[in-house]
């Protein structure tokens, strides 16, 4: 129950800071980082598949609603939980996952924390930006704004990952 409920926090947390600050913000007029990809990197892989995605369509819904975009970040975000476990299998060098998966800094260690949040990211920003274009005209252009997106993105994810982790030994 407990785990529930701090689901639930991470998810009005990160959606309203989305909301209310970062969807707000445009360095340079097209980067916007994604802060609302949090609460679904740090989805237990052992939560039953079905669960994982109405998460993960309600936390899209509940940015396109906001946004206006209809249907995007559903998509990307739907998208995300569906690779994100053979993404786990690949940079686990297809082993699978031994005991409890948490992508935190106490269990993971920096480089593949980098790697697991910056591939997810730049596989969402990917198809976040191809999709509000939708015009392979500005391939790229619109592969550069992902790219930068995603870096922007992982630096902040990486960032509240270290700062509001605490030890529990």
């Amino acid at each position: 129950m407990n785990n529930l409920i701090s689901l639930f926090f991470r998810f009005v947390v990160f959606v309203g800071l989305q909301v209310l600050v970062f969807n707000n913000i445009r360095f340079i007029g097209f980067i916007n980082p994604q802060i609302y990809l949090i609460p679904l990197l740090l989805l237990p892989l052992d939560m039953k598949k079905w669960i994982q995605y109405i998460i993960a369509f309600a936390t899209g819904l509940a940015i396109d609603i906001f946004t206006s975009v209809y249907g995007i970040h559903s998509l990307a975000s739907l998208m995300l939980i569906f690779v994100r476990p053979y993404f786990v299998f690949f940079i686990n060098g297809f082993k699978p996952n031994d005991g409890i998966f948490k992508p935190l800094p106490g269990s993971k260690d920096f480089k593949w924390l980098f790697v697991y949040v910056s591939g997810l990211s730049f596989l969402h920003q990917l198809l976040v930006s191809f999709l509000e274009t939708f015009n392979m005209s500005q391939f790229f252009y619109t592969l550069w704004v992902a790219i930068v997106n995603t870096f922007f993105t992982v630096i902040l994810i990486l960032c509240v990952e270290y700062l509001f982790y605490n030890k529990k030994k």
